[in-house]
């Protein structure tokens, strides 16, 4: 998936759509905007024509994936900081970033 929104334009087109058939005005309550989330998702897909798909619509062309995917994923194991493969820590260059995270977040701690 591209990194800009001008190199997403289909996709971009379908936050448009969205917002404007669901949230305009939105509902009091997230159970009330889950529905129409919910009532809007087959006219997009099944009832639509999209232009970018030459006037079809997507449960017409859809294809599930063959690939199979786990019930679960394993855990994400993360490094420590600073332990990288040439044990070189990139922080250590960049002492200002820790103090401006500190003055962050003695700012923003509840009292």
């Amino acid at each position: 998936m591209p990194g800009h929104p001008e190199q997403n334009g289909a996709h971009e087109r379908m936050h448009r759509t969205l917002e404007a058939e669901t949230t305009r005005s939105p509902e009091p309550t997230m159970e009330r905007q889950q529905k129409r989330f919910d009532e809007f998702r087959p006219i997009y897909n099944e009832e639509r024509p999209h232009e970018a798909l030459a006037q079809k619509r997507p449960a017409t062309i859809y294809r599930p994936s063959p690939r199979l995917y786990p019930e679960s994923l394993p855990p994400i194991e993360r490094q420590p900081a600073g332990d990288t493969k040439d044990g070189h820590d990139p922080l250590e260059e960049r002492p200002h970033v820790h103090e401006q995270n500190a003055v962050w977040r003695d700012q923003t701690r509840v009292r």
